[in-house]
């Protein structure tokens, strides 16, 4: 079997900021920089337009909704955190013991559970 190892290259900071320059300048795009440069990770170039404080030239995300989607989101963890609450009263009167709590267990992510503190 043959000895297989990865090629890594490194750029130096000289060439991050002439490349740089010239995508601020106009005389290259990003694409067009990859490909001249053999530049194979996507990521690269916006990582070091980082770097030198090149904010401006940074890709922008833009979101978009359907009307209304926004105020749904907030209507509905308001209606979560209602939930939480009715559960929390109803649980203190049946279970005995002083700490009964629903809420998001954090050591398992977005669901939900059932906390049951106290001696029983």
């Amino acid at each position: 079997m043959g000895d297989y190892r990865r090629v890594i290259i490194r750029y130096s900071r000289a060439f991050m900021v002439k490349l740089i320059s010239e995508i601020e300048q106009g005389q290259l795009t990003v694409p067009e920089a990859m490909r001249l440069y053999g530049i194979k990770g996507s990521d690269t170039i916006q990582r070091w337009m980082k770097k030198l404080g090149k904010n401006h030239l940074l890709n922008r995300i833009v979101r978009v909704e359907v009307m209304g989607e926004a105020n749904r989101i907030k209507e509905l963890e308001k209606e979560k955190h209602e939930l939480r609450k009715l559960i929390n009263r109803r649980l203190k009167g049946i279970l005995p013991g002083p700490g009964i709590k629903v809420g998001r267990d954090k050591n398992k992510g977005e669901e939900d559970n059932i906390s049951l503190t106290g001696k029983y």
